[in-house]
C-alpha cells in the first residue's frame, strides 16, 4: 500500500481559512506622512539585515497595531494626540526623553517590531538578539520597549501578511507558470506598496496579496482567466472589485518600472472641457449602440417657437373654432385701432 500523498498547506483551503482567521483589521492610519517615513525605514532595515520579505511586512503589521493600540487604549487620553506627542508619550515610559529625540524613539519602536518579527519568521541562527541593536540604546531600554510592544499587542503575534497569501496562490498556479519569478515580482510589489497608506489597514492582507499576484501575471504577460476563476471560487464574487482595484493601484505604483503591467479598469476623468472629445467617441448614427450620440440641431428648438408649434398642432373642437371666428369678426384690426387713435389725437 502506497503511503498517503503529502499535502502542502499552501494547497489546502483550510490553510486559507487559517490565514483569514489570523487577519488583524485596523482603521486607516491617521499620521500618513509619519507612518510612511517609519515604514520605509523598517523595510530598508530588514533588507539591510538580509531578512525575508515577509519579515518586513510582519514588522509593519506590528508597528501599525502598536500605534493603534497605544492611541486607542481604554481609559487613555491619547486619541487626539499628534504623532510627535504620542511618540514622546510612549517613549517617556521607556527612555529619558530629555536625551532622545522623537526620531530616536521612533527608531527604538521600529527596532523592537523588527526584532519580534524576525524571531517569528527567520531561522534561529539568523534572528537577531536585542543586544545587536545597542548602538543608540542600552539593552535595558531595548528590552523594556519590546515588552511595551508585546503588552500592547496582547502577546498575539500571529498576523497574516500578503506574503502568506502569495505562497498560497503560487501553490495553486497552473502548469507552466514560473513560480520563482512570480514570487520575486510579488515580493517587489508588496515591498514598494507597503509604505503607501492605500495599502495599509483596513485593506486586508488577502486582498493585497491576491492583487499582487494578479499584477505579477500582468507583468509576465500571462493570461489571467484561470487565476481569476481561482480567486472567485475561493474568495467569492464580492471581493472581485477590491481585488482588481488593488491590482490597478499596484500597477500605478510600479508604472515606471513595469509600464506594461498597468491595467486600468476605467478611463480617467477629463481635466477640462477641451479633453472631452478626445476621451468620448461620438457617433452620427443615431442607431449606434456604442459611444455617445451626437445631438441634432432640431432637438434644440427655442421654447417660444416650440410653444407656438404646439398650439398650432393641438386639435380644437368645432365650438372653439366657431368662437374664435366670432371673436375675429368682432375684434378690430390693429390698423383700425391706430387710425382711430390718431384721428382722436
Amino acid at each position: 500500500m502506497d503511503p498517503p500523498a503529502e499535502v502542502w498547506p499552501t494547497q489546502n483551503r483550510d490553510f486559507y481559512s487559517h490565514l483569514l482567521a489570523s487577519e488583524q483589521r485596523l482603521p486607516q492610519p491617521i499620521d500618513v506622512r509619519e507612518r510612511r517615513l517609519c515604514v520605509t525605514w523598517i523595510v530598508r532595515a530588514c533588507s539591510d539585515y538580509g531578512f525575508r520579505p515577509a519579515t518586513g511586512s510582519l514588522s509593519v503589521k506590528y508597528f501599525d497595531a502598536f500605534l493603534h493600540a497605544s492611541r486607542c487604549a481604554p481609559q487613555s487620553s491619547l486619541a487626539d494626540y499628534s504623532f510627535k506627542k504620542l511618540i514622546m508619550k510612549i517613549g517617556s515610559a521607556v527612555v529619558d526623553i530629555t536625551k532622545h529625540k522623537e526620531s530616536q524613539v521612533c527608531e527604538l519602536i521600529c527596532i523592537c517590531c523588527i526584532a519580534l518579527a524576525a524571531k517569528k519568521t527567520e531561522p534561529k541562527v539568523k534572528a537577531p538578539f536585542l543586544g545587536d541593536f545597542d548602538e543608540n540604546f542600552t539593552f535595558q531600554e531595548l528590552r523594556k520597549m519590546e515588552h511595551e510592544v508585546l503588552d500592547k499587542l496582547n502577546w498575539k503575534l500571529g498576523y497574516s501578511t500578503p506574503h502568506d497569501y502569495i505562497h498560497f496562490w503560487v501553490g495553486r498556479a497552473e502548469w507552466g507558470v514560473d513560480r520563482k519569478k512570480t514570487i520575486m515580482l510579488c515580493n517587489e510589489a508588496i515591498g514598494m506598496c507597503t509604505v503607501e497608506a492605500d495599502f495599509a489597514n483596513p485593506r486586508s492582507a488577502g486582498i493585497f496579496g491576491a492583487g499582487a499576484m494578479l499584477w505579477a501575471y500582468h507583468a509576465q504577460g500571462l493570461p489571467t482567466a484561470k487565476l481569476e476563476n481561482e480567486f472567485t471560487s475561493i474568495m467569492g464574487v464580492e471581493e472581485e472589485d477590491d481585488l482588481h482595484t488593488a491590482a490597478e493601484q499596484i500597477g500605478s505604483c510600479l508604472r515606471i518600472s513595469y509600464p506594461h503591467a498597468f491595467k486600468p479598469r476605467r478611463a480617467g476623468s477629463p481635466t477640462n472641457v477641451i479633453d472631452v472629445p478626445n476621451m468620448v467617441a461620438f457617433s452620427d448614427d443615431m442607431a449606434t449602440a456604442q459611444g455617445v450620440k451626437r445631438p441634432k440641431p432640431e432637438q434644440f428648438t427655442p421654447y417660444h417657437k416650440l410653444a407656438v408649434a404646439n398650439r398650432a398642432a393641438a386639435p380644437r373642437s368645432p365650438a372653439l373654432k366657431a368662437q374664435k371666428k366670432n371673436m375675429d369678426d368682432i375684434r378690430p384690426s390693429t390698423l383700425e385701432v391706430m387710425s382711430n387713435s390718431t384721428a382722436t389725437y
